[in-house]
């Protein structure tokens, strides 16, 4: 049951990350910083893409799982759901949602995680940080930047909270602490 909730409180995290940093994106168009847009927009797309690919390649090497059928406890509408994976966020909580259903170890849902950790939450918690910390009192983020400072403090938090779940949950499945991804 612990294993559950963890992994359900990792899927939340990374979800909770991508939409603050959706509300970020939405606020450097608004304050026309397309620069920072640029560089946000990209990690978040890439992270979904890198992701999508791996899903799809279905980490088979990693998976820990001998099953003859990978898809035999699977519902329908769970794998039909793939299609939807490139939404940013989404491959993470279909991962969760599919060791939950087939109680098998994690290792696809950690490198998901992983995978998500390192190319968007690392460049967001990067950005962030330097628009937060550097930018806001410099000439080019002028005072526009300065009013969001709350949210983008919370959306720095959020990515560096990410990427350090991800990277504990990641020495817990390669260390052995986490048993089966069911139970």
């Amino acid at each position: 049951a612990r294993s559950r909730q963890l992994l359900l409180i990792g899927a939340a995290f990374a979800c909770l990350d991508v939409l603050l940093d959706i509300l970020v994106l939405v606020r450097y168009i608004r304050e026309k910083h397309w620069h920072y847009f640029g560089v946000s927009l990209a990690a978040i797309c890439l992270a979904s893409l890198f992701t999508w690919v791996a899903s799809l390649m279905d980490f088979g090497l990693v998976r820990g799982s001998r099953r003859d059928n990978p898809n035999a406890r699977m519902p329908a509408w769970l794998r039909g759901s793939r299609a939807f994976a490139l939404v940013p966020g989404v491959n993470i909580v279909l991962h969760a949602i599919e060791c939950l259903i087939t109680g098998e170890k994690q290792g696809a849902y950690v490198y998901a995680r992983l995978i998500e950790a390192a190319f968007e939450a690392a460049p967001q918690a990067l950005l962030q940080a330097y628009v937060t910390l550097g930018a806001t009192a410099a000439h080019d983020a002028g005072q526009t930047l300065a009013g969001g400072r709350l949210l983008l403090g919370v959306s720095l938090m959020s990515s560096l909270l990410t990427i350090a779940w991800a990277l504990v949950d990641f020495e817990m499945d390669q260390s052995g602490l986490r048993g089966s991804g069911g139970g």
